[in-house]
Formats: C-alpha cells, sequence, structure tokens
C-alpha cells in the first residue's frame, strides 16, 4: 500500500530525508520543518532499516509489521511476568486481534514502536533490570514524547 495520512505527510518524508544524509540521531539531521521537532529515533531505526532491506514501500512497511509482530512478542512476556503463559498467550491473542493494532501495525508510524518501548520498559522494570529499563526507558522517550507518561 502506499503511504496514507500522518505517514504520507509527516513520517516518510522526514525518514526519505534522513536516508538522503545517511542515519544519524542528531537534531539537524531532518529539515525542522519535516521533523515538526519530534523525536528522531523512530527515523533512525527506519534508515538503517532501509539501508539493508531497501526503501520500497514494501520494505518500510515491513519495519513497522516487524515491531508489531515484536510488541505481540513483549506483550506475551509481560503476561507471563504478571501471571502464567496461558494469561500472556491470551493477552497477546487478544492484543493481536485489536482492531487499532492491526490497522496500524503495518503502517509506517511510531505509535507501534512507541507501544513495544512501554512494554519492555514496564517488563524490565518488573524484573528489576535496572540497565535494561534505562535503555527501553530512553528508547521509548526517544520514540515520542508522550512515553513520558510511563
Amino acid at each position: 500500500m502506499p503511504y496514507f495520512w500522518d505517514e504520507a505527510w509527516v513520517y516518510a518524508p522526514a525518514v526519505f530525508d534522513m536516508y538522503e544524509n545517511g542515519p544519524s540521531l542528531s537534531p539537524n539531521s531532518i529539515n525542522p520543518e519535516l521533523s515538526r521537532g519530534h523525536p528522531i529515533l523512530f527515523h533512525f531505526l527506519v534508515v538503517c532499516w532501509m539501508s539493508v532491506f531497501g526503501t520500497s514501500f514494501m520494505a518500510t512497511h515491513a519495519y513497522s509489521v516487524f515491531c508489531a509482530v515484536c510488541l505481540i512478542w513483549a506483550v506475551y512476556l509481560l503476561g507471563t511476568q504478571v501471571a502464567n503463559k496461558k494469561v500472556g498467550f491470551w493477552a497477546a491473542a487478544f492484543f493481536a486481534l485489536q482492531p487499532i493494532f492491526i490497522s496500524q501495525a503495518g503502517f509506517l508510524l511510531p505509535e507501534i514502536q512507541l507501544g513495544l518501548f512501554v512494554i519492555l520498559t514496564i517488563l524490565c522494570y518488573l524484573k528489576r533490570k535496572i540497565l535494561l529499563f534505562i535503555l527501553f526507558g530512553t528508547a521509548m522517550l526517544l520514540t515520542k514524547e508522550t512515553g513520558v507518561i510511563v
């Protein structure tokens, strides 16, 4: 599918702008009019993915699908941490069947990546893995500002 709505006029142009200049976490690596002041970890990771798999619609959307699969896996791990494997399975299954998740899983948007880092941050907090908690918490904040709530 071609890019749609926010991915067409916000995220994809910013990703391709960074791709032309090479992956970078520097705030000035994307034209400010394209980044709109958002953190750029999402753009950076997509550009790294594109450097390996190409710049086609399929390749860029595959990054989002990869993050979505990782998010389902992380929800399963969180469910097993909080309760048991059965709860983890059903939590992941019900999560994967949510219409909002299904619709956004293939879009070039940072929300799925943000969700992945949120779940991994909570999981590491529960397991008392301090360094991983800091790593995923930082990645969460560098993906989108709303991660500060967690």
